[in-house]
């Protein structure tokens, strides 16, 4: 069946709408943040009493990420899911991380994912952080890691949260030496806190790694 000139326009200017929308909701969506605090007490049931850093205040019985070690005294980092402070998780335990917890503002650098045009422009690779590194992920991004330790290192992207039945859904890869492995997209749904996609490593090393935006429109 044929379709009129009008038609068309008219099919042009709904679909414009529904994105103008969709744009809108997603500039106003809000985002998981991080903020910092000390364990007061680890309590029987998995839960923990947090001390926010640098005050006296205490919240009682707050949720633990699966699998983190914790004792009282550990500065850690509480994920404040969609910015509410009535919806925590204690999520990363800064006292393990190696050094002396005071000296972590955050416990990854950032990297800036990179635009590369078909004119002979070559990724830029930054040395690979002890304590992780992060970049703002928009969904379009390729993680490129390059190994030139002389061993095998295991690279992590991390999922942060547990899903509806508890499970970690973290990409756990094996970079072997010498070679330069691409990794993505990454769903930001899935990966993304506070805009943030967090990369850890077994051995940071003689590791480097660059980040490709491949949404030129972004």
């Amino acid at each position: 069946m044929k379709r009129n000139l009008n038609d068309i326009i008219t099919a042009n200017k709904t679909i414009s709408n529904i994105q103008h929308i969709i744009k809108k909701s997603i500039d106003k969506a809000t985002y998981d943040k991080h903020f910092r605090a000390v364990i007061d007490i680890v309590n029987i049931d998995g839960t923990a009493d947090i001390k926010l850093f640098d005050s006296d205040v205490v919240i009682p019985n707050v949720k633990v990420r699966n699998e983190l070690d914790l004792e009282a005294d550990d500065e850690v980092y509480i994920l404040a899911i969609n910015g509410n402070i009535n919806n925590i998780i204690v999520d990363i335990n800064i006292s393990t991380l190696g050094g002396t917890p005071s000296e972590y503002i955050s416990p990854e650098s950032t990297i800036t994912p990179q635009i590369v045009n078909l004119d002979g422009d070559e990724l830029v690779f930054y040395a690979a952080t002890e304590t992780g590194d992060i970049f703002t992920n928009n969904g379009k991004c390729i993680v490129f890691i390059k190994n030139e330790s002389g061993s095998s290192i295991e690279l992590t992207v991390d999922n942060i949260l547990p899903c509806d039945e508890s499970y970690d859904h973290d990409i756990v890869v094996t970079i072997p030496d010498g070679e330069t492995i691409p990794l993505g997209l990454f769903p930001k749904a899935r990966y993304n806190v506070n805009k943030n996609l967090y990369l850890y490593y077994s051995d940071h090393t003689n590791i480097y790694v660059a980040v490709l935006n491949t949404n030129v429109s972004s």
